[in-house]
Formats: C-alpha cells, structure tokens, sequence
C-alpha cells in the first residue's frame, strides 16, 4: 500500500496487493476477499490485462484452497 506520486509510478507497481496489506486494508474497513479478487479477476478479463487477470486467477486458487482446507 505504498502510495505514489504520479499515474506512471502507480503503473510500475503490481497490482496485487500482499498479504500484510490484506490485513491492513481489512482492518480499516471489513469486505469479502474472494468477491473482491473474483471482481478484480472479471475486471481484467472485460479489459484485457492479462498479467492482472494470472494473477488474481492465482490468488483465488490459493484462497479457494485456504478455506477449504480451514471448512475440514
């Protein structure tokens, strides 16, 4: 969540947020992950950004794998 300070900054980072800012950014405010990643994943598919779509494809895998593992 490092913030900056133009539009081709912002375009040189990820758009992936890791898993401390996760935290943070649920602290300040409580939402749904999956529905947030399932958005974003949508998103980039209607948009074409590929990079962006892998990874939010990724990281629904990885947390439709964390809840099934936590739901046994």
């Amino acid at each position: 969540m490092n913030g900056t300070n133009s539009i081709p900054e912002t375009d040189e980072h990820s758009v992936r947020l890791c898993s401390l800012c996760q935290r943070k950014l649920n602290s300040g405010f409580k939402y749904d992950n999956v529905k947030r990643l399932q958005e974003l994943e949508k998103y980039f598919k209607e948009n074409n950004l590929e990079e962006g779509l892998t990874l939010m494809k990724k990281d629904l895998e990885k947390v439709n794998k964390w809840q099934l593992v936590k739901n046994l």
